[in-house]
């Protein structure tokens, strides 16, 4: 093999590796709910991406595992962090969990309840998604739920 060639497989080996390690540490927390879902927030987490459309039924969560008031930490059919919230009995509301300033993940801050970027610093108001501190200017991505007995899932 030429020595060129060896060099320009090492620089693309070496890309790809870096790239797994920072997508490693890009984790989940599927399944997370009340008081756990602040842990979402993980501290300089790494730009996410999330996008295509939710198949109309599938199910994200049942009420169960949403009380009212809490907030339930999930990831989209394309595997992108996402929040489903209980704000009044019967009210379900889902949001993208990918910050729209610079498309870090967002966390859940229950003592502020409020969604935090740990990037730069963004905040969101859990209602609505809007951003209620910048850099972010566009509100988080609503994602369309419905609940039919008991059971909520993508509209």
């Amino acid at each position: 093999m030429e020595r060129r060639a060896v060099l320009t497989s090492g620089a693309v080996i070496a890309g790809v590796g870096i790239a797994a390690v920072t997508l490693a540490a890009c984790g989940d927390n599927s399944g997370s709910t009340g008081a756990a879902a602040s842990a979402a927030s993980p501290a300089g987490s790494a730009p996410a991406s999330s996008s295509g459309t939710a198949s109309s039924g599938t199910q994200i969560a049942t009420t169960a595992d949403l009380p009212v008031g809490s907030v339930f930490a999930f990831q989209d059919p394309q595997g992108g962090p996402a929040f489903l919230l209980q704000p009044a009995a019967g009210t379900f509301l889902a949001y993208s969990g990918i910050c729209t300033h610079n498309g870090c993940t967002v966390g859940y801050d229950e003592s502020a309840a409020e969604f935090a970027c740990p990037c730069h610093g963004a905040r969101f108001e859990v209602a609505t998604g809007e951003p209620v501190q910048g850099p972010a200017q566009q509100p988080l991505a609503k994602i369309a739920v419905v609940e039919a007995g008991g059971v909520i899932s993508y509209a």
